[in-house]
């Protein structure tokens, strides 16, 4: 095939019909690794959050339903906006990765407070302080999650690399979620009676 016979088809073909150099390791890993914290955070969440606010701090679980409705509603709405906010956004080191870092730092804060409420016995402000910090954990996940999964494809044309990319996510992903559902019984085992439920305060 000649240069003039990529002229003849469609920049996005001509592209994956060039040779590539092949993505580093480093690369890869960096890559991957962004997908084990987002998996452990959201397993740690998805699999002890309800336990934690409605047996451990004695929560009303219709309230907690109506906060986790609210905060996937939110998620659903939040997702495409940052999506388009991210694909029209020019920064000096790209249009996605800063985002990693507004995302990131605020994201580790906010699960940290998920699970770490002020001892407060009044229903009103539970809620209040869990709907907050709800909202603001899935702001926070959706401005690093939404432009990095949106970075493959941009980090390589070549379809080898991209499946190398997306084996290596699953990968850590998957590790996450282990870590996801085994550190917080570690954590419990370590840490037990440390702190009281806010109605035996």
């Amino acid at each position: 095939m000649t240069e003039s016979d990529f002229q003849t088809i469609p920049a996005t073909a001509a592209e994956e019909a060039r040779p590539h150099a092949e993505l580093s390791l480093k690369t890869h890993v960096c890559y991957g690794v962004s997908q084990y914290g987002l998996n452990c955070t959201g397993t740690a969440f998805g699999i002890n959050i309800l336990f934690f606010y409605s047996t451990v701090l004695r929560f009303d679980t219709a309230l907690f339903g109506v906060i986790m409705l609210i905060g996937q509603a939110w998620d659903a709405v939040s997702d495409p906006l940052m999506g388009h906010f991210s694909d029209n956004t020019r920064w000096k080191r790209g249009r996605r990765r800063p985002f990693f870092l507004l995302g990131a730092i605020p994201l580790g804060v906010t699960f940290f407070l998920v699970f770490s409420p002020p001892l407060i016995g009044d229903s009103a402000l539970q809620f209040a302080y869990l709907l907050v910090v709800v909202l603001l954990m899935y702001t926070a996940r959706t401005i690093f999650e939404t432009p990095y999964l949106a970075l493959a494809p941009e980090l390589t044309p070549d379809y080898n690399e991209r499946t190398k990319l997306s084996g290596f996510k699953q990968l850590f992903g998957t590790v996450g979620d282990a870590q996801g559902a085994i550190l917080p019984l570690v954590l419990v085992s370590v840490f037990h009676g440390e702190r009281r439920p806010a109605h035996l305060v």
